[in-house]
C-alpha cells in the first residue's frame, strides 16, 4: 500500500524557486531529469517511507542515501 505524500505550502514554495533556478542556470533536459528523479523518490518515499532515515522533525523523512 502506498502512502499519500502531502506537500507543505513551504515545500511547494521552495521546491518552485528551486525550479526557477535551474531553468536559469541549468539546460531543460536537466531540468527535466531532475523533476523525474524528484518524483521517482517521492514515489519511493509513498512506498516505503523507511528506505530513508527520518528527520528529527516528527513525521519528516530525509534521504541519507540514494542511488540512481
Amino acid at each position: 500500500m502506498a502512502f499519500k505524500i502531502i506537500w507543505s505550502p513551504k515545500a511547494v514554495d521552495t521546491f518552485e524557486i528551486v525550479i526557477d533556478y535551474l531553468q536559469t542556470n541549468w539546460t531543460e533536459k536537466e531540468v527535466r531529469k531532475f523533476v523525474l528523479e524528484t518524483e521517482h523518490v517521492i514515489r519511493l518515499i509513498s512506498i516505503n517511507p523507511h528506505l530513508f532515515r527520518a528527520s528529527e522533525k516528527e513525521n519528516i523523512f530525509g534521504s541519507h542515501y540514494y542511488q540512481t
